[in-house]
């Protein structure tokens, strides 16, 4: 399964991907639980006018949007990477929400693969952004092979030094 959908001009490189992981579905039981839970508790102390029941919701409804929210940006939240003769966009949406950071083309060192350990032996893979100032690096989270995110920064690399030759040229 294709993750990234990287579309190159020669102008720019756009690179999409979304952050859709199957363990979100999974979430949905405790959303669901939680969700009755909820309710049963308010109810009960609307029914029984008990202010303490009532305020004993609030961290249950606290938690249930926390999840919920969790849920939506990992089934429609959307990265957008855009590398021009400018630099690097970084759009992420998800929604009402609109994320954006930008870096100067000048600034950019590379891409590279970065792996996070889990302490039970596991490991897990993100894209990062290597810029000048090396206690800055910028990395997002992706679900993905470690070929594919091999062969992502390996392009990303070869259309940064193209757009870095045609700067200093041009």
């Amino acid at each position: 399964m294709k993750t990234f959908n990287i579309e190159k001009t020669d102008t720019q490189c756009v690179v999409t991907w979304r952050l859709f992981a199957p363990d979100a579905i999974f979430m949905l039981i405790p959303l669901v639980g939680m969700t009755a839970a909820g309710v049963l508790i308010l109810y009960t102390g609307i029914v029984q006018r008990e202010i303490k029941v009532i305020l004993f919701s609030l961290p249950v409804w606290g938690l249930y949007l926390f999840l919920f929210t969790v849920i939506v940006h990992t089934l429609v939240g959307k990265t957008k990477f855009v590398l021009d003769e400018n630099g690097l966009d970084t759009i992420y949406t998800c929604l009402m929400f609109k994320w954006e950071r930008q870096f100067n083309l000048a600034e950019i060192r590379h891409f590279e693969k970065n792996i996070i350990r889990r302490p039970k032996g596991g490991k897990s893979y993100s894209l990062r952004v290597d810029w000048l100032d090396d206690e800055a690096a910028f990395s997002l989270p992706t679900n993905v092979l470690v070929e594919e995110l091999d062969d992502l920064c390996g392009q990303l690399n070869g259309y940064l030094a193209i757009l870095k030759r045609s700067r200093s040229t041009g």
